[in-house]
């Protein structure tokens, strides 16, 4: 059984036995090539440093990190989450959260209450402020993406994320 992608006018079969990839051009022709495990990584790894780069140049200007970043955007769309919860969503580690609520509390961009059911769970909220910027935010963030993204059809983009879900649902079941 083998996999069949478009891109750019190469049909492109993955060998679900043999880790073959098998290029047919826009003349017809066949070109078969194993799959490089170390290739394929260091494109992964390319792609994920650039992109994260390009996004931290961009972030620069609102004095946070890519990290801080996706904190910020968990609190947008769920305003009043605990710690735990937003580790949770994050996928980190509660003390990455803690150390990332430290910096953003001194950068006066969240903050911290009681939960009025449970005096003992503290609860974490955008400032007005910060929730007031995140449009402003996202709107630089997605124009630096698409930047990086030019020249790539909605298709490219949508196998690519189909690729990075199946990594990350199979990377999940080990």
């Amino acid at each position: 059984m083998k996999r069949v992608v478009v891109l750019r006018g190469l049909v492109i079969k993955i060998g679900l036995i043999q880790p073959v990839i098998t290029l047919i051009d826009r003349n017809g022709s066949i070109h078969s090539y194993p799959i490089d495990c170390y290739i394929v990584w260091q494109s992964f790894s390319i792609a994920y440093r650039e992109l994260r780069a390009v996004v931290a140049r961009t972030l620069e200007q609102y004095n946070i990190s890519p990290s801080e970043w996706g904190l910020l955007g968990v609190l947008y769309e769920y305003p009043l989450l605990e710690q735990k919860e937003i580790a949770a969503f994050l996928s980190v580690e509660p003390p990455l959260v803690t150390q990332m609520i430290t910096i953003l509390r001194k950068k006066q961009m969240i903050e911290i209450t009681n939960s009025p059911d449970d005096k003992r769970k503290k609860i974490v909220s955008l400032t007005l402020t910060t929730r007031s910027q995140i449009p402003l935010i996202e709107t630089s963030v997605n124009q630096a993406i698409q930047n990086i993204l030019k020249g790539c059809t909605p298709e490219e983009v949508s196998v690519y994320f189909k690729v990075l879900e199946r990594i990350i649902e199979n990377a999940s079941n080990n």
